[in-house]
């Protein structure tokens, strides 16, 4: 048999059959029952082995068990089935583990929490925790967590509002170099995209650069507003508000990509009007969809602007005007090249100064041209007009007031020092522009010497 000690062994009294230990009741051979002493006294033996290995588990954690359950366990294992001597009394080494355990552990009188003598005790400092039960519904001062809303543009608002730093859209808008209007994003503005169109070909005709930015402002003061550009071979985009540079910048360039996406390579001039209708359709869809990925940069672009590499602002012309009336208009330096002009007769020795005249008076009449048309259209002053040479190298026509009469300057370098040279031009002209201007030139021609000076000044 199984697990069997082949130690002790007994013989059937009837067939002689022996069997090992753990005994069988009856013989397996005859079905005779073996000697019921000896079998009840090998049982008995088996279940003293138990017994005593039970009352040394139970000492070893202190469990009180009652005889009653082991007398009942006892008549149960004698009457059904044999007992298999598994439990061994635990040897001495186990019996010392034994004593140091019951020497650190003690049971409480709550089941299941165990305290030990090792264990680390609270410090009695530190105060009674506590918990409270009532509900966040029962205090005036919870926290509440907004959702956050999505962000839906809607192109026919006069003001779309961008983020969370004050910055809108009034106006967005795409014009070929013809001046064909391809899209406008609110009619009321629609007179930016020829103003844009004029400012592309004048500023660059006498600044040579791209047209880049126009800052305008109300004529009595207020908020100021921009209009970025940004040009192409074929086409000029626009967008007129208030906006962060990177950001605006960021915006037109993905006008350009998506446009010409659109476009594919076709001339603009022979699309018909469905294919117009098409396209402005699908160019809507896209900025609407541009607008709402504009919201997300509030906290990755940073709102600081890029600094000027230059640390100087060289004023190449200035002019003087009354009511769109030139009075003064001077040449301060030799750097800008102006195209367009009409040859000259190198034989002629007033040559020189005849060109000079020349270009002085076209400067004057583009810069006047630029003034009152913007001034006409949008009833706001620009400020300042800039043209991009290269990275961060700008060229600027400036405009600023002064009790009726209105400086003009063509400047490149650092637009950040344009009020030294404008408080000393007004400081300058202070006595004449107490009054109205006459028609007498003499007395403003007396003071072109002075002006040159200060200005060619580093």
């Amino acid at each position: 048999m199984l697990f069997s000690d082949k130690t002790k062994k007994k013989k059937c009294p009837e067939c002689n059959y022996i069997a090992y230990s753990p005994y069988p009741i009856y013989c397996p051979n005859c079905k005779c029952a073996f000697d019921s002493s000896v079998l009840v006294e090998e049982n008995e033996k088996k279940e003293g082995n138990f017994t005593t290995s039970t009352e040394n588990s139970a000492s070893l954690f202190n469990i009180s068990i009652h005889q009653s359950d082991c007398s009942n366990r006892k008549n149960k294992i004698s009457t059904k089935k044999p007992v298999f001597n598994t439990l061994l009394p635990p040897t001495a080494s186990e019996m010392k583990k034994a004593d140091d355990l019951t020497r650190n552990l003690k049971i409480n009188t709550k089941k299941g929490v165990i305290f030990s003598n090792q264990a680390y005790q609270p410090n009695e400092n530190v105060g009674n925790i506590a918990i409270s039960k009532s509900k966040i519904s029962d205090s005036d001062h919870r926290v509440r967590v907004k959702a956050k809303t999505k962000f839906k543009a809607d192109l026919s608002q006069d003001k779309i509002f961008l983020g969370n730093h004050g910055e809108f859209m009034k106006f967005m808008g795409v014009i070929t170099k013809e001046r064909q209007n391809l899209f406008s994003s609110n009619s009321k503005y629609e007179y930016f995209l020829e103003l844009g169109s004029n400012l592309d070909y004048i500023a660059t005709s006498i600044l040579s650069g791209e047209l880049d930015r126009m800052l305008l402002a109300p004529p009595k003061g207020g908020a100021e507003e921009i209009c970025y550009y940004l040009g192409s071979p074929q086409l000029l985009f626009m967008i007129f508000g208030n906006f962060q540079d990177k950001k605006a910048a960021w915006l037109l360039n993905q006008m350009k990509v998506a446009f010409h996406e659109l476009l594919q390579s076709r001339d603009p001039s022979i699309l018909s009007k469905i294919e117009l209708y098409k396209l402005t359709q699908n160019f809507e869809k896209r900025v609407l969809y541009m607008l709402e990925e504009y919201v997300k940069f509030d906290d990755i672009f940073s709102p600081n602007t890029l600094q000027s590499v230059d640390d100087f602002l060289r004023i190449d012309y200035f002019g003087l005007s009354y009511q769109s009336i030139g009075v003064i208009s001077s040449l301060i330096s030799s750097h800008l090249e102006i195209t367009g002009l009409p040859p000259i007769d190198l034989d002629d020795p007033e040559a020189e100064e005849n060109l000079i005249e020349l270009k002085e008076a076209l400067i004057t009449a583009k810069i006047e041209a630029i003034a009152a048309n913007t001034i006409a259209n949008t009833t706001l002053m620009p400020h300042w007009i800039s043209v991009k040479l290269g990275f961060q190298r700008y060229r600027f026509i400036l405009f600023s007031e002064i009790k009726g009469y209105y400086i003009s300057f063509l400047a490149e370098g650092n637009l950040e020092l344009k009020e030294t040279k404008l408080y000393g031009i007004k400081r300058i002209l202070e006595n004449l522009t107490e009054k109205p201007f006459i028609g007498v030139l003499s007395e403003f021609q007396e003071k072109i010497p002075s002006i040159k000076s200060f200005l060619q000044k580093k």
